[in-house]
């Protein structure tokens, strides 16, 4: 039996965002929204504006343009007045939002791990991410582009599974096991 999560992991949907078309979220554009602590990954308040520069990144592809992104010239500013203005008249922020969060977990699927009892990860200072895009380019000879391309849910579970082929211990809870979980969490058994 697959797991959901590994499925999920490998079938995407298109999504849409603000009228763009978005493409898979990848390492690098978690690792860029990361980078620049866009309101989506820290949680804050998301406007219009946080909004749309996500979506100016995620139309993209590893290396990213960032010339795309709003200048604070002010032909840029007056005409990304407008271009706000109408996306405020036109979406509803809240709902676009959440579109977006739906984007990035449809990408984002990764397996069940079990907890250590001490529950401590020891922290080698290197950022997740670039972890993972340096495993792809190692275990699987990606190029940087491919590695950062590579949609994040499918990243780990590739980078799990290649782990445990080589003779790491197996920390991924089956899909039995998560089901038995669920169904003893809701009270069925």
């Amino acid at each position: 039996m697959i797991a959901p999560e590994c499925g999920e992991a490998f079938f995407y949907n298109e999504h849409k965002i603000l009228g763009h078309k978005l493409k898979p979220y990848c390492l690098y554009h978690h690792f860029v929204l990361d980078a620049i602590k866009s309101p989506l990954m820290t949680g804050g308040q998301v406007g219009v504006i946080d909004l749309y520069i996500a979506i100016l990144i995620c139309k993209q592809s590893y290396p990213i343009s960032f010339k795309v992104l709003p200048s604070p010239n002010w032909w840029s500013i007056l005409l990304n007045s407008f271009r706000f203005g109408y996306y405020q008249a036109r979406y509803k922020t809240s709902r676009e939002v959440s579109k977006f969060r739906s984007y990035t977990d449809d990408y984002c699927s990764r397996p069940y791990f079990w907890e250590k009892k001490d529950g401590k990860k020891a922290d080698s200072g290197v950022p997740d991410i670039l972890t993972l895009m340096v495993a792809l380019m190692v275990a699987f000879k990606y190029t940087e582009a491919e590695a950062w391309n590579c949609p994040l849910g499918k990243a780990i579970w590739l980078t799990a599974t290649n782990s445990i082929l080589n003779g790491a211990e197996s920390r991924i809870i089956s899909a039995e096991a998560k089901a038995f979980m669920d169904s003893m969490k809701n009270g069925r058994s």
